[in-house]
């Protein structure tokens, strides 16, 4: 210690600000490099409010669900309701391969570009996965598949 300015000597400083950067650094490059799609962050993040606001309406608008008849939208309506029910844990977004994504349209024009993946916090660790799909003009909805 120097008695004059109280502090521990620098040598003894140095060490660790250099552990101190190099562990920073090399977090930094083992993050995956995943590109980030902020429109699918959007959706993420919309259906986060949506399911912790229990708003069935908002729900529902990032559903892409135009061909439903009304049985259909009923029954799915429910299980909307039923999943409010649940706490959320995480909500998990995750970019599909390019072999998939290049395949047919899914659905109405849309194209499988990502799945999202809902982790309940309940006993019994329930998971439901959605198909999430983007059609020719950027829109990115959450595809039903209609018998």
């Amino acid at each position: 210690m120097n008695s004059i300015t109280n502090q521990p000597p620098r040598s003894f400083l140095r060490p660790i600000t250099w552990v101190i950067a190099f562990g920073g650094l090399l977090l930094l490059f083992l993050q995956p490099w995943a590109p980030r799609n902020p429109a699918l962050d959007e959706l993420k993040e919309q259906w986060t409010i949506a399911h912790r606001t229990r708003n069935l309406t908002a729900m529902e608008a990032l559903f892409h669900g135009d061909n439903m008849d009304d049985a259909t939208r009923s029954r799915w309506r429910t299980v909307i309701l039923q999943e409010f029910d649940l706490r959320l844990r995480s909500v998990k977004m995750k970019s599909l391969p390019d072999e998939v994504t290049s395949a047919p349209q899914a659905e109405a024009g849309f194209t499988p570009v990502a799945q999202m993946t809902v982790y309940y916090d309940d006993p019994n660790r329930f998971t439901v996965t959605y198909l999430i799909g983007k059609n020719p003009s950027g829109v990115h909805r959450i595809l039903l598949f209609n018998p």
